[in-house]
């Protein structure tokens, strides 16, 4: 927040379609902070239009990197980014700060060490692995040199009770004038735990995807996924969700394009319903069971963690494991017809990811680009709790800072 406490001003940077932006609205309010997004930045065309039509501001478009640092230097009291995750995911070709992606990020890294006005607070969202790119440390480095002590979480919003194991590597980092490069706290430790927060009930148990999902209109059917998918993988485990499903896979940018390996899938009728509950006659596949047998084996990256941590951040499969299974098809089976599987809708992804009922795409933007968009946002529930927590410590920094200073 600016020095004054009056305002929070944000940048959000590499904003695709306002993910971010609603998430630091959520906390803000939450904290009771007026906050004003000053500017936005994304080179998606597409992605600028979807947050021009809900936000009614155009992102600035283009590249990052020919910015200079004057145009960010006391701007802005708080960044929040979300960089491209394609240089660092285990799924690519992890060319890290090699991929031209990670270009922006890097510049950025650069700008922040030359900066007068550094922001008060940093936010950062990527994929799990980003934590051991080279990318990863440029910008520990940064954030070192201009004394922001810094706070890394590798988190899913299946801890919050949301039925998807979206796991992601966040960062806060917060600037103290009190501390110095060489006072900084270290970077290298890492939580695994959603960090307690005022007014936010973490709940006990998960939900269902029944509680996401659409179950009228004549679009559903249009979702149906074409029979010859399964004859062509009849030994590929699909990761198949009906309404009392309480775990799904993470959605990515190619749902809809790359059958069964970038998302779940819904059991529903013929008319794309979802249904209930798993048909008797079908039978789920028996998968790995937990990866350890003990507490004392849960360790991630070496850190010790509870045996419920570690299924949310590793073992995701065991959250639910009635939904994978390999589907086998019949055209000549009555009741294997009165089964069929369909894609998630976009709004039923929409719902998964946080965004809320009025969010909506202007309608030139096809169901295969809303697809790829949603997929490459963020988990709106996940990163507003850690925002309202980044916020708090912010305030009591500042409380602390102005005593000293009387």
């Amino acid at each position: 927040m600016s020095e004054d406490g009056s305002l929070l001003r944000v940048f959000e940077l590499f904003s695709g379609i306002g993910g971010l932006h609603l998430a630091i609205k959520d906390a803000a309010q939450r904290v009771g902070i007026p906050f004003r997004l000053v500017k936005a930045f994304d080179v998606n065309t597409i992605a600028n239009q979807v947050y021009l039509h809900n936000f009614g501001m155009q992102p600035q478009q283009g590249l990052i990197e020919p910015l200079s640092a004057s145009e960010f230097d006391g701007r802005a009291d708080v960044w929040l980014m979300s960089p491209p995750c394609q240089p660092y995911t285990r799924g690519g070709k992890q060319l890290d700060a090699e991929d031209t992606r990670a270009a922006g990020l890097l510049h950025l890294c650069d700008i922040i060490k030359e900066l007068a006005h550094p922001p008060r607070l940093l936010f950062l969202e990527n994929v799990r692995c980003f934590e051991k790119s080279q990318s990863h440390k440029r910008l520990m480095d940064a954030l070192h040199s201009q004394h922001y002590a810094i706070e890394q979480f590798i988190v899913t919003p299946s801890q919050l009770g949301i039925p998807n194991t979206r796991v992601r590597y966040y960062c806060i980092a917060i600037r103290s004038r009190d501390l110095t490069p060489e006072a900084s706290p270290g970077v290298e430790s890492m939580a695994f735990e959603m960090p307690a927060v005022d007014g936010r009930e973490i709940p006990a148990d998960m939900g269902r995807v029944g509680d996401y999902v659409e179950r009228k209109g004549r679009h559903l059917a249009d979702l149906l996924i074409d029979r010859n998918v399964f004859t062509k993988n009849e030994t590929f485990l699909f990761d198949v969700a009906c309404e009392d499903t309480r775990a799904t896979t993470t959605f990515t940018k190619g749902y809809g394009r790359n059958e069964g390996r970038a998302g779940p899938i819904l059991l529903c009728d013929r008319q794309g319903r979802p249904l209930p509950s798993y048909p008797p006659a079908q039978q789920t596949i028996q998968v790995n069971g937990p990866s350890v047998d003990s507490p004392e084996d849960c360790r991630i990256d070496g850190t010790l963690v509870s045996m419920e941590t570690y299924r949310h951040v590793i073992d995701t499969h065991v959250l639910d494991t009635r939904r994978f299974r390999c589907v086998c098809v019949s055209c000549d089976d009555e009741a294997a017809e009165c089964v069929r599987y369909r894609y998630f809708s976009p709004r039923e992804m929409l719902r998964v990811h946080g965004f809320p009922e009025k969010f909506a795409f202007p309608a030139c933007v096809t169901t295969r680009q809303q697809y790829g968009l949603i997929g490459n946002s963020i988990s709106i529930p996940v990163v507003a709790h850690l925002l309202q927590y980044a916020l708090h410590k912010c305030m009591l920094l500042m409380d602390g800072e102005g005593r000293a200073g009387s």
